[in-house]
């Protein structure tokens, strides 16, 4: 289990059922995520592939992203769709990007 920004993300379908019976934090699991070298990829709950979180010589981003015909595509930020499944919603340019900072923190990336 993934948990950033106190929010949970399954890892395989075991941790997901088992946050149905014992929530995380108060919460059900808001969906999937998959952990890479040097970022990890959220999924909503039908793997739908909705946004990664990076880490790389620029910064830390937390960015929205989609795969089409097998090609991963990044957007430069997360769109307002995305922010309240983080719990990014309603941050200033400066508070977003330290919660983002220290979701990464949390994840260990």
């Amino acid at each position: 289990m993934i948990t950033v920004n106190g929010i949970s993300f399954a890892q395989n379908d075991k941790e997901m059922i088992d946050s149905l019976f014992k929530p995380v934090n108060g919460r059900t699991c808001q969906g999937y995520a998959k952990r890479l070298k040097d970022k990890i990829v959220f999924f909503d709950l039908q793997r739908k592939e909705i946004a990664t979180l990076v880490r790389n010589p620029h910064g830390v981003f937390l960015v929205n992203s989609h795969v089409v015909n097998g090609k991963r595509f990044y957007q430069y930020s997360l769109g307002e769709y995305n922010k309240p499944i983080f719990g990014l919603q309603n941050l200033g340019y400066m508070a977003e990007n330290a919660a983002i900072e220290k979701m990464a923190e949390q994840a260990g990336i």
